[in-house]
């Protein structure tokens, strides 16, 4: 977090020199990943606005299933940290310990959470597999939006 902060403050002082101020161009609300995209000057912080618009701002996609696809990511990466952060994400809307085991397994009684739960494995585990045809499961269910908004969050 130090090394963040002081990577930012080296930004801003750069930034400054050139007579531009970053403060503005940054939402706050941000998480830290999203504003450490920020410090990569020619894409990091286009990449973070899109990201805040498409799951923040004009989100189509349900939070609970939003929290669903990055306890499979995180499963899937075995990263500690973002197991503990999408836990807490999917406990605040209302899933249990045994939910999570149904999402472990895959199993559910609706059609749509099994093809976005199934295809958020195979984009982390197996990117380079994803077909048309994985797409167009999605599309049965999911609008061109929440297909893109389900890229991101596995992304």
């Amino acid at each position: 977090r130090q090394a963040f902060t002081q990577a930012q403050q080296a930004l801003n002082e750069e930034a400054a020199k050139k007579g531009v101020s970053l403060e503005w161009a940054m939402p706050q609300h941000l998480s830290p990943w999203q504003r450490a995209l920020s410090l990569f000057p020619r894409v990091g912080l286009q990449q973070a606005r899109a990201i805040d618009i498409v799951l923040n701002r004009d989100s189509q996609l349900s939070a609970r299933r939003k929290a669903e696809l990055a306890w499979i990511v995180a499963r899937e990466n075995q990263s500690l940290l973002s197991i503990a952060e999408a836990q807490s994400r999917l406990e605040s809307h209302g899933h249990d310990r045994g939910d999570l085991v149904k999402l472990d397994r895959n199993e559910s009684e609706e059609p749509a959470e099994i093809e976005a739960w199934a295809f958020a494995r195979k984009l982390t585990t197996q990117p380079q597999v994803i077909e048309d045809s994985d797409i167009d499961r999605l599309k049965r269910h999911y609008s061109h939006h929440q297909i893109a908004e389900i890229v991101y969050v596995v992304g």
